[in-house]
C-alpha cells in the first residue's frame, strides 16, 4: 500500500491550526496564573492583617472583553476544524494543574489556626469559581452543555484534590459560629459541590460549530460582572465595601496616575486604594489594555470611602 502524501497546503494549514491551539493553551495558562497570583496577594494581605479572621473586601477578577472575544473566535475556529477534543484535553490538564497549585498553597498553611485554614479554603474556592466563570466565557463552546461542563471540570478537580483531603479540617467547622462568613461560605461550598458532582453533566465536545451563529450569539450575551475600572465612583465604593447592589456603565479613566503622600489618619484606607490601583495597572494578559487612574479619580474615591466608613 502506498502511503498518502499530504499536499503542502494541507501541511501548512495543519501547522497553523496547531500553532493556534498552542496560543489558546498559553492564554489559559496565563489567565489561570493571574488568578493564582491574586489568591497569593489576598493570602499575604490577610496574614499580615491585625485581624486576619474577619471578613475582608471581596471582588472578582474579570478578563477584558475584547480579549475574550478574540480567544472565543480562535476557539470556535478550532472547533470547526475538528479540534474540540484537543481543546477539552488541554483545559482538563490545565484545570488540574491550577487546582494542584491551589492545593500546594493551602498545604503551606497547615501551621496556622483552624479557623484561618477554613477561611483560606473558602477563599481558594472563591478563586476557583471566579476562574471557572471567566474562562467559560470564551471556551464553553467546546462543549455541548457549554458553561455547565466547564464548571463541572473545575469543581470536580477541586472536590477530588482538595475537599476530600480536607475532611478532618471541614469537620472542625462545626466548632465555630455558623454566622461566621467563612463557616457560612464553607456550608454553601459543600452544598454547591455536592450538587455539581452528583448531577449528570454532559462533557461531550462539539464536533461542529456554525461560526456565524456562534459569533452572533456571543455578541448578544451580557456579562454578569463588569471590570472594576468600568464602574462609576459610587458603585465602585460599594463594590470595595463588599455590598455592591447595582452596576452602571461609565467611561474608563485612562490618565496617568500617581498617589499623594499618605495621611497617618487614613493610612490603612490609602493603602487599600493603592493596592487597588496597582491591581488595575497590571494587565491580566498581554492583550489587556493598561488602564490607569488619575489622581483626581483616586482622591474622589478616597473621599467617598471615608464618607462611607464614617456613616
Amino acid at each position: 500500500m502506498v502511503p498518502q502524501i499530504e499536499s503542502p497546503e494541507t501541511c501548512s494549514r495543519q501547522i497553523k491550526l496547531l500553532h493556534l491551539q498552542h496560543e489558546i493553551e498559553e492564554s489559559l495558562s496565563e489567565i489561570m496564573g493571574e488568578f493564582l497570583n491574586d489568591f497569593v496577594v489576598r493570602k499575604e494581605k490577610r496574614l499580615d492583617s491585625k485581624n486576619p479572621n474577619v471578613q475582608m473586601h471581596t471582588y472578582n477578577l474579570v478578563v477584558n472583553k475584547s480579549y475574550q472575544k478574540k480567544i472565543r473566535k480562535q476557539v470556535n475556529f478550532l472547533i470547526s476544524a475538528g479540534f474540540g477534543n484537543a481543546l477539552h484535553e488541554a483545559l482538563a490538564e490545565k484545570t488540574c494543574k491550577f487546582v494542584d497549585s491551589l492545593e500546594v498553597l493551602l498545604k503551606e498553611l497547615k501551621h496556622i489556626s483552624k479557623i484561618l485554614q477554613l477561611i483560606f479554603l473558602y477563599d481558594a474556592y472563591h478563586t476557583l469559581q471566579n476562574a471557572s466563570i471567566e474562562i467559560s466565557k470564551f471556551i464553553s463552546s467546546v462543549y455541548i452543555s457549554e458553561r455547565k461542563a466547564v464548571e463541572f471540570l473545575f469543581c470536580k478537580a477541586f472536590y477530588t484534590k482538595i475537599v476530600i483531603s480536607s475532611q478532618e479540617l471541614l469537620k472542625q467547622a462545626g466548632d465555630y459560629e455558623k454566622t461566621h462568613f467563612a463557616i457560612a461560605g464553607i456550608s454553601k461550598m459543600n452544598s454547591h459541590l455536592a450538587s455539581i458532582i452528583q448531577e449528570p453533566i454532559n462533557i461531550e465536545t462539539n464536533a461542529k460549530i456554525d461560526l456565524q451563529i456562534s459569533e452572533s450569539e456571543s455578541d448578544s450575551e451580557r456579562d454578569e460582572t463588569e471590570p472594576l475600572y468600568n464602574l462609576p465612583i459610587e458603585d465602585l465604593v460599594t463594590y470595595i465595601e463588599g455590598n455592591k447592589k447595582k452596576k452602571k456603565k461609565s467611561h474608563r479613566t485612562t490618565a496617568t496616575s500617581s498617589l499623594s503622600p499618605l495621611n497617618e489618619e487614613y493610612s490603612e484606607l490609602d493603602q487599600e486604594i493603592d493596592e487597588f490601583r496597582k491591581r488595575i495597572d497590571i494587565p491580566i494578559t498581554p492583550e489587556r489594555p493598561r488602564v490607569r487612574l488619575s489622581p483626581e479619580f483616586l482622591e474622589q474615591l478616597r473621599k467617598s470611602l471615608r464618607k462611607t466608613k464614617a456613616n
